[in-house]
């Protein structure tokens, strides 16, 4: 076999490797993507609705970790999404914030 094969063969090999690896992570941080975007928006929504305090005022209390998420305020309800992750709860006046997936 000459040099150039042989570095093929190997740059191949090392990127299947690779390839093989970013997918197991990949799919090894989806579920904890998961429980941080429901735990983040249950967090949110107790913080606005049942506590009654500003946008403003909870993003600060949540700050740096909120600056990970994408934040989607509705009526009574809030979303939160991290990379695949994804959450959503909503205020219902007589039982406070509730996890809706």
């Amino acid at each position: 076999m000459s040099g150039k094969r042989i570095a093929a063969a190997s740059a191949c090999l090392v990127g299947l490797a690779l390839g093989t690896g970013s997918l197991v992570a990949w799919r090894s941080f989806t579920p904890y993507a998961e429980i941080g975007s429901v735990y983040m928006a249950q967090q949110m929504c107790a913080c606005l609705y049942v506590v009654g305090h500003s946008r403003a005022t909870c993003e600060k209390e949540f700050s740096p970790d909120l600056e990970r998420f994408q934040v989607k305020l509705e009526a009574h309800a809030v979303e939160t999404r991290l990379l695949t992750g994804y959450g959503r709860s909503e205020y219902a006046p007589a039982f406070g914030c509730r996890i809706v997936h």
